[in-house]
């Protein structure tokens, strides 16, 4: 429900692609995820001569990495009013943050369509509630928890788990999804 976090998620996006992807070229798709320890770098340490481009037909120059990160800032202001509309009252990083979970039998569109499952998550690379997306495919979450449990230590009958998406796998069973 964090509007916050699809700022600060689609900041990191724009930030990532400006000070990587056109140094890394045919690379950028194979390089990891999102690198904490890199912008880190970059933007406290000795890495900083990355912040600084040429200005190209559509983006401006940066001259320090506070001009990269605001222009990071418009770019993802930009794609947000696009993708979730012009009121940042109503962003929600759920919005743009899906997982699907791909049905073993969804052998053709027309059965995922119908066995497939998507759902908006919360969480990202660097949350307890683990939810990674990848740099060069935001916000697609390409990692998350499998396996959740909830443990009442005072009454361990208590407990309850469940694994993502489901109980089944079986499309006509109540807790399929």
């Amino acid at each position: 429900e964090s509007g916050a976090a699809a700022v600060y998620n689609a900041w990191l996006a724009h930030a990532m692609e400006l000070l990587a992807k056109d140094r890394l070229g045919a690379s950028w798709p194979l390089w990891g995820g999102v690198h904490g320890t890199f912008l880190r770098q970059v933007f406290q340490g000795d890495a900083w001569p990355l912040c600084l481009r040429a200005a190209t037909k559509t983006l401006p120059a940066t001259a320090s990495c506070r001009d990269l990160a605001a222009l990071a800032l418009s770019l993802a202001t930009d794609d947000l009013v696009a993708k979730l509309g012009k009121d940042p009252q109503a962003w929600r990083w759920g919005d743009l943050h899906h997982v699907t979970f791909h049905h073993r039998l969804g052998l053709t569109p027309s059965l995922r369509r119908v066995l497939d499952t998507e759902l908006a998550v919360g969480g990202g690379s660097w949350t307890v509630n683990v939810a990674a997306w990848r740099h060069h495919e935001p916000f697609a979450a390409v990692h998350h928890a499998s396996y959740r449990q909830a443990i009442d230590l005072a009454d361990w009958d208590r407990a309850r788990w469940v694994l993502a998406p489901g109980q089944s796998g079986v499309p006509w069973l109540p807790h399929y999804r």
